[in-house]
């Protein structure tokens, strides 16, 4: 994957913003880019329901429920927890 990325300029650009972001490393690049070629195409909220992680909510009429998450990529919801987790252990804050 690393080869691939590197023999197409437009997925290097774009694997070389995602690194800049701590706690992404190759795997976690690797994945979003084979897994998600929608991403820099779609707007925010497009992706993050493609993915799974928007929130979904269950409301009708007065009543307001939970919401909640569900659907979606689930290597490349489980690929951006584990980037999530390795951000917070080198960056509590």
């Amino acid at each position: 994957m690393a080869k691939l990325i590197e023999a197409n300029a437009k997925m290097a650009a774009t694997a070389e913003r995602l690194r800049a972001f701590q706690g992404v490393g190759p795997a976690t690049v690797a994945t979003l880019l084979g897994h998600l070629p929608e991403l820099g195409t779609l707007e925010d909220n497009a992706i993050a329901a493609l993915i799974g992680v928007a929130p979904i909510n269950n409301d009708s009429g007065p009543k307001t429920g939970k919401r909640f998450i569900r659907g979606g990529r689930a290597s490349v919801r489980s690929a951006l927890y584990m980037a999530a987790v390795c951000a917070c252990r080198c960056n509590p804050d």
